[in-house]
């Protein structure tokens, strides 16, 4: 068999010819062959379909990142033991779950409880995931950081050593946030698109009122005045409710 490197023009063009219909009728037959494949094929339920959706969405997901303008101010850590450990393997992705139609309902559906999770204590899961941000923003993976940060931030939003994480480098954060926004003036709308990632947390008051806030007028800028919590609080939810599949920036 010839390599496509040894195959001439014409040869090629022959054998593509050689594939189409003869006549109407026969394209016609294999339009309806080819409609009616697509209608039945599940891409969930194909394993290369799937994969190859989830690296599209990935890619996606790294192309907006590397947007991010280059971080000009150290991340500060909250205490050295966290960031001398190696990065270990953190629990797997949540299943995602099905979208629902409407704002309200997406409020509703938008958390997972935590169960014997008690509130402003770090777990282990915690530990590796502060662990990750130090190195990814030590790498320069400032978008997987900022990944890692958000799910954290979830997980814990009133332990203590977040809240010394966020006051020792809240400027440096409000610019790296600041900057994957583009403009405090877009809007967020309500995804449609993709199906959410089932976001657990402790405290979904913040979220829910993003959500219900998020109607396609109002600019992000108003959030911040509304929302009744700092900035950079309101930019990390919005950033996660974003990455999980909740809301669409316009």
């Amino acid at each position: 068999m010839k390599n496509l490197d040894q195959i001439s023009a014409e040869e090629l063009i022959s054998a593509l010819l050689m594939r189409f219909p003869d006549s109407f009728a026969e394209a016609g037959v294999k339009r309806g062959e080819i409609r009616q494949a697509l209608a039945d094929f599940d891409p969930e339920s194909n394993e290369l379909a799937s994969s190859i959706l989830e690296t599209m969405r990935l890619l996606r997901l790294r192309a907006g990142q590397l947007k991010v303008s280059d971080l000009p101010t150290e991340v500060q850590e909250v205490n050295g033991d966290a960031s001398q450990a190696p990065t270990e393997q953190l629990p797997p992705a949540d299943v995602p779950e099905e979208m629902p139609q409407a704002a309200d309902e997406v409020a509703s559906e938008v958390t997972q409880p935590l169960p014997h999770k008690i509130p402003g204590r770090w777990t282990d899961r915690e530990r590796l995931l502060y662990r990750d941000i130090i190195h990814l923003f030590e790498l320069g993976d400032h978008g997987g950081a900022m990944a890692s940060l958000e799910r954290l931030f979830m997980l814990c939003p009133d332990a203590t050593e977040l809240s010394t994480f966020l006051g020792k480098n809240e400027a440096t954060l409000l610019r790296l946030y600041r900057d994957q926004m583009g403009t405090m003036d877009r809007v967020t709308i309500p995804s449609r698109s993709r199906k959410p990632i089932r976001i657990p947390t402790p405290d979904a008051d913040l979220m829910l009122k993003l959500i219900r806030m998020s109607d396609g007028h109002r600019p992000i800028r108003d959030f911040v005045k509304k929302a009744e919590s700092p900035e950079l609080h309101v930019l990390l939810t919005l950033s996660h409710l974003v990455r999980s599949g909740y809301l669409e920036l316009a």
